[in-house]
């Protein structure tokens, strides 16, 4: 046996017995008793005497909670007791932060700036931010101490924003280019607190598709390099902390540009200058080779850059039973004003399915779901997206499992019919319950499982909490059903190591990600032969009746438990809150 504390045991608060423990490391998986006490793993191997609580995981499989480390649930965490639907996959940690925003630093005068921030570019409706979450703070050590008051179902972990902590120095000049001396020097004392208070880095946005409420890019978004140099100094006073970054290059569709290589040279000499690691999100299946290699460049130059990825690439969820992704489809807009039986009436008449087949075409289809309202009140439909129904997959609705089998397109030339009817069917059968999956990006399994072997990447990038009528990632228990149990092509050993080990690895989480003896008592109790996420849902459970939410459920996790804590079983809430901030 393994163990923390000598031969003279005391009780246990709890014995997880005769599982499998897959530790996180990626070693092989063995049978092995798991002891914890006082929220830590003290024991693993035959653990004997006493415990408060035994649980029996005798054809099972534990290992440690996952961490998912791309989320915005900085307002989630105090509404949703359970912190769905990332514990309900298995994850025990989450990343705040990212992508630029946050919720603190933030004062009197740039509080409201931060929660329309973050509901225009996260899409989480404003009355959630404004109703949940008490602001009664300005930095991130305010921020922890409020977490914990309120009680949080898993442990979190967060960036400190520059976008917002730019706006807190300098209003409404941070939109109108170089910060003064004096704004320099503010920025500077913003960041050191955050990263004194605990928090895991500085998170930058630079990316051209992000807006504000009022139409506007992102305070920093082009910000001087010498200021952006200056900020990174930070993180060098304060070893152990990193930066993450939605850089020029996240989205190529213009092909690799000038100014993505000063990008990837400033970011280069920025982590010669920090000694920092840089995660970069994320890893486009379509553009992934320029965007892999600069990432390899950087390494090749001596630098820590690693690129995020997915196990199953960024999508959107689109149905026909409330505004979405096909309400942003001009042409099909009109659908979504009808009541719920008048549209199912509609869909079946076939004037109308001709105007739809009309409005989406044979092959491609041009929707709007990022549309935003500017400043002077217009409302502009934002970015065009172009979709394809070789992206498209039907996901049905529970207790149908998430699984991606055969494309809409695919459906159709196997049945000689047009995509747009295939969908239609497919909705009216359902009474429009059933959910489509839309990939952004495209859906590129070799591509995937290309990336999922690369040492120079990390499973980065859920976006768990956001978007809410959009998405729902499923990103570990995906990885598990898919690209283990159902391909072959990943052992559960690299799997639970890519969601464990390897992202406390990068994030600098270095008490918690596997089994061992001094760390975190995170820990999964899970059945391999039946786990994987479940077909969406739609909550309407949003705190004040400000909206809906897609969730996802699963199948396969036995038991959550957080800090030695049981928070789910078999998905069910034990009531439970047994969280608390993480900090560098």
């Amino acid at each position: 046996m393994t163990s923390g504390f000598g031969e003279d045991l005391v009780q246990l608060d709890l014995v997880v017995r005769g599982g499998t423990v897959v530790d996180g490391t990626g070693a092989p998986g063995r049978r092995a008793d798991v002891g914890v006490s006082g929220g830590r793993i003290v024991a693993v191997g035959d653990v004997p005497g006493p415990a408060a609580e035994t649980i029996d995981a005798g054809g099972l499989v534990v290992c440690p909670g996952f961490i998912d480390s791309h989320t915005h649930m900085e307002a989630q965490l105090f509404w949703d007791p359970v912190a769905g639907p990332a514990s309900w996959h298995g994850c025990t940690t989450v990343i705040l932060g990212n992508c630029g925003l946050s919720l603190a630093p933030v004062d009197a005068g740039s509080r409201d700036y931060a929660i329309g921030l973050m509901s225009a570019v996260e899409q989480i409706p404003r009355a959630v931010l404004e109703t949940s979450v008490p602001f009664d703070w300005t930095g991130i050590d305010g921020f922890a101490s409020s977490l914990e008051r309120a009680g949080t179902a898993v442990n979190a972990a967060t960036f400190v924003g520059y976008a917002v902590v730019r706006f807190a120095v300098m209003g409404d000049r941070a939109f109108e280019g170089a910060a003064s001396e004096h704004d320099l020097a503010r920025i500077d004392r913003l960041l050191d607190d955050g990263l004194e208070a605990g928090a895991l880095g500085i998170s930058f946005n630079r990316a051209a598709y992000d807006h504000d409420e009022h139409g506007r890019l992102l305070p920093g978004y082009d910000a001087p390099w010498p200021e952006i140099a200056r900020a990174a100094q930070a993180v060098a006073r304060h070893p152990g902390t990193m930066l993450q970054v939605i850089p020029s290059w996240a989205e190529l569709s213009a092909g690799w540009s000038d100014r993505n290589e000063a990008e990837l040279a400033a970011w280069i000499q920025i982590l010669r200058d920090t000694d920092a690691t840089l995660v970069w999100s994320a890893v486009s299946e379509r553009e992934w080779e320029p965007q892999l290699d600069a990432t390899r460049r950087a390494r090749a130059a001596g630098v820590d850059m690693v690129a995020a990825i997915h196990s199953v690439p960024i999508y959107t969820f689109a149905t026909f039973a409330t505004r979405g992704l096909f309400a942003s489809t001009p042409g099909c807009d009109f659908l979504f004003d009808l009541d719920v039986p008048s549209r199912l009436a509609a869909l079946r008449d076939d004037a109308v399915r001709a105007r739809v087949r009309e409005a989406m075409g044979a092959e491609t289809f041009a929707a709007y779901p990022l549309k935003y309202v500017s400043e002077t009140g217009e409302v502009s439909l934002g970015l065009e997206r172009r979709f394809s129904w070789e992206q498209i997959f039907h996901v049905g609705a529970p207790p149908d499992r998430f699984e991606l089998d055969r494309s809409i397109a695919d459906v159709a030339r196997a049945e000689g019919r047009h995509p747009v009817d295939v969908v239609l069917d497919l909705a009216l059968a359902s009474e429009l319950r059933d959910v489509f999956v839309v990939f952004v990006h495209g859906n590129l399994p070799e591509v995937t499982e290309r990336l999922l072997h690369d040492d120079d990447t990390v499973i980065a990038s859920n976006d768990t909490g956001a978007h809410l009528m959009l998405m729902a990632q499923t990103q570990s228990t995906h990885l598990l059903d898919h690209w283990c149990r159902r391909t072959g092509t990943l052992s559960l050993e690299r799997a639970v190591h890519l969601l464990t080990g390897r992202q406390s690895q990068v994030f600098g989480l270095h008490d918690r990600g596997t089994v061992e003896v001094g760390r975190a008592a995170d820990l999964l109790v899970i059945d391999p032969a039946e786990i994987g996420p479940l077909a969406p849902e739609i909550l309407h459970d949003l705190p004040g009746g400000a909206g809906s939410r897609y969730v996802t459920r699963s199948l396969g996790i036995r038991r959550v438990i957080v800090n030695g804590r049981t928070l789910l079983v078999d998905g069910h809430a034990t009531g439970e809150r047994p969280g608390r901030f993480v900090r560098a």
